[in-house]
């Protein structure tokens, strides 16, 4: 190689030298270590958080069981319940003060307050409850003693959780003594009546513009009227 001939590639003096491009190798995105510090802390809480949450819903649902058991059992009014079958499965303390069996006596079987004499009834009702109908009205039951109860029953579908009617609700009301002081004034209505219209003194009855309401035999015959 000569003295006069420079190295190739070599840059001159002056001029700067020229660098080949680098090539930098793009890793794909992911995830900020914030963005996955939030990920996995969530990841590790969940299974922690989600035993947890479901004890709590299990005792509250528990707790409203236990709340709505309590109340149908001190209810002041007799709460029966019965299968499609017809048998009791649920029979309140009202029930028990109202009609005289225990719980224990009745569950399982026919409802024993209903007469024999009423039986065909109380299965046509029962039949027409199971069928989606409700009742309302007085009914007349014996209590475990053979004394007579005259109570008010309403009657209603039982549902299932589907919305499948799988039983009959009754819910009843003791009215003996009020249907005895309505039975006691009609008698003693009727009695003053025979007493008004038989006495020997004539009686009569006005009201306050002077007008006849009641006149009984003794004074139409004193005045020699008709009652028309």
């Amino acid at each position: 190689m000569g003295k006069g001939n420079k190295p190739q590639g070599r840059a001159r003096r002056g001029q700067t030298a020229r660098r080949k491009p680098l090539k930098r190798r793009v890793q794909p995105p992911g995830p900020s270590p914030k963005q996955s510090d939030i990920a996995t802390a969530a990841t590790a809480q969940k299974p922690s958080e989600t035993p947890a949450l479901q004890r709590s819903s299990k005792q509250a649902l528990q707790g409203t069981k236990r709340l709505l058991s309590k109340l149908v059992e001190t209810a002041p009014t007799g709460i029966v319940m019965l299968d499609r079958a017809g048998a009791v499965i649920l029979w309140n303390q009202s029930a028990e003060r109202i009609f005289g069996w225990k719980a224990q006596e009745v569950l399982g079987q026919f409802p024993p307050e209903v007469p024999p004499e009423r039986m065909s009834e109380s299965l046509r009702v029962l039949a027409d409850v199971l069928g989606g109908a409700t009742f309302q009205g007085e009914v007349h039951r014996v209590r475990k003693d053979g004394t007579a109860v005259d109570v008010h029953m309403s009657g209603s579908p039982l549902r299932d959780g589907r919305g499948k009617i799988c039983g009959a609700l009754g819910i009843f009301t003791d009215v003996t003594k009020q249907k005895r002081a309505e039975q006691a004034l009609r008698e003693s209505e009727e009695r003053f009546g025979l007493l008004y219209e038989e006495a020997p003194l004539g009686y009569q009855s006005l009201d306050p513009d002077g007008r006849f309401l009641e006149i009984n035999r003794a004074w139409l015959e004193m005045l020699g009227y008709s009652r028309e």
